[in-house]
């Protein structure tokens, strides 16, 4: 099977615009489907919304469960210094990091105190 590029009227061949226009045409459906998704998502979480909103005196918890899904903070321990100086994120050094502060700020309740008596004078 051979495609010429250009028909005999001089004309690009058709066989070779016909893969161009399906493209388009899927770009186009394809971004029809992103802007369809997007408005039913938006459509959906603001009917979410609005039903919390409306729960909230009839049934607090339901509001207060609804706005802690949507919290979008997350909390984690970021990269820490090591003795050296230098930045870790491996895990295990983290926690010796983190394990050699805790036993430099905190004392053990059971130790024995040690009292420090002047003998010299």
């Amino acid at each position: 099977f051979f495609c010429s590029p250009v028909s005999s009227a001089g004309l690009p061949s058709f066989n070779l615009i016909f893969p161009f226009l399906l493209l388009e045409k899927l770009e186009r459906l394809a971004s029809e489907c992103v802007v369809a998704i997007k408005t039913h998502l938006t459509l959906q979480i603001n009917a979410e919304e609005d039903e919390a909103v409306a729960l909230i005196k009839d049934n607090p918890k339901f509001f207060f469960s609804f706005a802690k899904k949507k919290r979008k903070v997350q909390s984690s321990v970021g990269p820490l210094k090591t003795l050296d100086g230098s930045l870790t994120d491996d895990p295990l050094e983290k926690a010796e990091i983190l394990q050699s502060q805790y036993v430099k700020v905190f004392s053990d309740p059971n130790a024995v105190p040690v009292l420090c008596v002047d003998t010299t004078a």
